[in-house]
């Protein structure tokens, strides 16, 4: 034997011999274990949840003492469910929504309301001026978990 052919030999894969039920076995411990790392990730909203995300935190006084309840999105509408802490101290839930329009081909805010009530126009066209820009940055598009099916679980300390 020469010496190309035994380099061949030495570094061919090995794969064990199994039985065919034995390979059916492993493939389902692999099948497994992708599905339960893939239901474990959280669910990722799209680009326009993250703007409405930004919009929502630049709104808010205290933006560091939001906490995300909810979220969801449809074809035009994001809408954020979210708890915050006012200035005097009292804690609220509130509803954001940003409703997208899509009159020449952009995507644009037609109307942002808090709990049903709409936000001035003039901070409409401003954020509207802030869309080009956060296309191109990477949000932060993670959606809060669902809430648990216990009420125990839903206590706060």
């Amino acid at each position: 034997m020469t010496a190309p052919q035994n380099q061949k030999r030495k570094f061919a894969l090995r794969l064990p011999r199994l039985p065919w039920w034995g390979w059916g076995i492993a493939g389902a411990v692999l099948v497994g274990i992708v599905v339960s790392v893939a239901m474990s990730m959280p669910e990722q909203g799209s680009w326009r949840y993250g703007a409405c995300k930004v919009f929502l935190q630049r709104y808010i006084k205290y933006p560091e003492s939001i906490r995300f309840i909810a979220g969801g999105e449809t074809m035009s509408t994001v809408s954020i469910v979210f708890s915050d802490t006012n200035p005097f101290g009292a804690q609220q839930i509130r509803v954001f929504e940003c409703l997208f329009s899509n009159p020449d081909g952009r995507l644009s805010l037609s109307k942002i309301t808090m709990d049903r009530k709409p936000i001035p126009d003039e901070i409409v066209k401003t954020y509207n001026a802030l869309l080009p820009t956060l296309a191109g940055i990477e949000l932060e598009t993670e959606l809060p978990p669902p809430p648990p099916n216990s009420l125990e679980n839903l206590k706060e300390d």
